[in-house]
């Protein structure tokens, strides 16, 4: 109730303020873009895995009630969204209309079976619960199997993931791990900034072989990332029905304490930065209000001829500052593209000499395998030799490129700083008046790593040596079959290291265009701000008496709401981390 309550509160203040300055162009857009954002209050977490692995079920024991349908067949076509609300369930169609139906009808729109290839036409279905859960925001999307036999299921899975605050990957344990599920695994990682894992249906297993099979899942998890999620090993179907008797799911595995760390998650990590963002934006909002209505206050009181001229000259001026910026991108650019010409150079070096390393390990395994296990026990062995070369390098270069980009994006923030400083100064000289400087906000994404090698080594599917190798001596086949696994060695460096090179260049290039779009939007906003408020001072002057007193009327009462808006959030305690 206490995040609740500082949500209302948040939601409140952004709407006073999207009030204060509802004429006021560039600030509007932001107040009303804050509005939005603040209102919503909600963080999507996608529970995501292959056809038939629980998922439905999962989301039900999470919420303590049969709420998505669940059953034998892959059943789920369709996104579906579980909301905070009075019972109700929606369907949004693909033109944005949306119909009230009864809960009993979900199935005719979310699954294959009465909605294929979704000739309905559904975007997602939303339903609507006062579940404790969700109540600080949270909403679970239930998706479609990304392993299911129907493409656009996958294609639908695959969207719904990328459109996430967060990830739950369900696993189950009568086929755990497929190839599949570990490039899902892969990707969800990726993508988001935590994601838990779920193993699912441990009933079906006694305590042994769960501690195999989890043993098996967490080591291919440490092999996806050097911070791997947290494995959960838990029965969804037996605390469902523990939940529904009103008892506590005591033969259900891990589920009490994968549904607290959820709960704790949410409250403490989005909901916590969620405010925090807020906050800052709702007083630098008002701080940029008090500095515009200075402005058009001191050039109110200036002659026409002095205010065009001066208007004249911070034009001019903010002009070459903004041309600064524009040279400041392009050093960007340059450094982040040094950086990555430097990374695919150590990643050249490294799978042209690494794979040398580990031939005496292959030389080793061949003279000790029995010829009937030749094959595999080489592939095996040199999937071995890729994956643990690449984790070592991996963590070294890791360390050296975070720093790197540190070192790059402060220096950009830095320089972008100095130009809106430069602007807020100018017009401060110019119209003699006080403009406060305001730190450029941060890119959230940079506060993930800028760098993570993901190498998925998997199977190779092939055979090192042909059929007719039983009609060959055994040394001589032997000897064959290691050099094509020393040569297959050489390939699979190469080719990891071309995916790694082509991965880091697309992420860093992303990464530079969010954060220089964020910083041009610093300068270009504050420069729109100052020129507005000296242009509402321009019309001022021609205005009728009336129109006059009735603006500074506004200006007071705005001034007034700002004030009070940053002593509220100043008195706020910051949210507990």
């Amino acid at each position: 109730m206490h995040e609740v309550n500082e949500l209302n509160d948040l939601v409140n203040l952004a709407k006073q303020l999207a009030e204060a300055v509802e004429d006021r162009g560039e600030l509007a857009v932001r107040a009303q873009r804050l509005v939005e954002r603040v209102s919503t209050g909600q963080f999507h977490i996608v529970v995501a895995g292959d056809f038939k692995r629980g998922k439905s079920t999962l989301i039900n024991a999470l919420l303590g009630e049969e709420v998505l349908p669940s059953g034998v067949l892959p059943l789920t076509a369709i996104a579906t969204e579980v909301h905070f609300g009075p019972r109700a369930t929606q369907v949004v169609h693909l033109d944005g209309s949306s119909i009230r139906i009864p809960e009993e009808e979900i199935s005719l729109y979310v699954t294959e079976r009465f909605n294929p290839a979704n000739i309905r036409r559904v975007a997602r279905v939303e339903v609507y619960r006062e579940s404790p859960l969700l109540r600080s925001g949270l909403v679970l999307v239930d998706t479609p199997g990304t392993g299911s036999v129907y493409l656009h299921n996958s294609e639908e899975a695959q969207g719904a993931r990328q459109r996430a605050d967060g990830a739950i990957v369900v696993l189950s344990a009568d086929s755990p791990l497929s190839q599949n599920e570990k490039e899902l695994l892969a990707s969800v990682i990726d993508q988001h900034g935590r994601v838990f894992v779920v193993l699912n249906k441990v009933d079906y297993l006694n305590p042994s072989e769960i501690r195999e099979v989890r043993e098996f899942i967490e080591k291919s998890l440490a092999e996806l990332s050097r911070t791997p999620p947290t494995l959960y090993c838990i029965a969804a179907k037996n605390a469902l029905a523990a939940r529904l008797r009103g008892e506590a799911p005591s033969d259900s595995g891990e589920f009490e304490k994968f549904l607290s760390e959820l709960i704790s998650f949410v409250e403490r990590d989005l909901v916590g930065a969620r405010d925090i963002v807020a906050r800052r934006e709702l007083e630098r909002i008002s701080i940029d209000l008090e500095n515009m209505i200075a402005l058009e206050n001191a050039a109110l009181d200036l002659d026409v001829a002095t205010l065009t001229e001066k208007i004249a000259k911070f034009k001019e001026e903010a002009t070459v500052i903004r041309t600064g910026f524009e040279e400041d991108s392009v050093l960007l650019r340059h450094e982040v593209n040094q950086l990555t010409a430097s990374i695919a150079d150590d990643l050249n070096n490294f799978a042209t000499k690494e794979p040398f390393r580990w031939m005496g390990v292959l030389s080793d395994t061949a003279g000790i395998l029995p010829l009937s296990g030749l094959d595999e026990g080489l592939l095996n062995k040199v999937e071995e030799c890729v994956r643990n070369g690449f984790e070592e390098f991996r963590q070294k270069e890791t360390e050296r490129v975070d720093r790197a980009w540190r070192e790059i994006a402060d220096r950009f923030r830095y320089r972008t700083q100095k130009r809106v400083d430069a602007l807020r100064q100018l017009a401060a000289s110019i119209f003699e008046v006080t403009v406060p400087s305001l730190p450029v906000p941060q890119l959230e994404e940079e506060q993930e790593r800028f760098f993570y090698l993901f190498l998925h080594i998997g199977s190779a599917g092939i055979t090192l040596t042909p059929l007719l190798r039983r009609l060959l001596p055994g040394e001589v086949a032997r000897r064959r079959a290691l050099t094509k696994a020393q040569l297959y060695l050489k390939e699979e460096f190469a080719k990891h290291a071309g995916r790694a090179r082509w991965d880091l260049t697309q992420r860093a290039e992303t990464l530079r265009r969010k954060f220089e779009s964020t910083m041009r939007s610093e300068v270009e906003g504050v420069t729109a701000s100052i020129l507005e408020a000296i242009t509402r001072a321009e019309d001022l002057r021609s205005a009728s008496q009336a129109h006059r007193q009735a603006r500074e009327s506004v200006n007071a009462a705005s001034l007034e709401a700002a004030s009070r808006i940053i002593a509220k959030i100043r008195s706020l305690a910051l949210p507990q981390k």
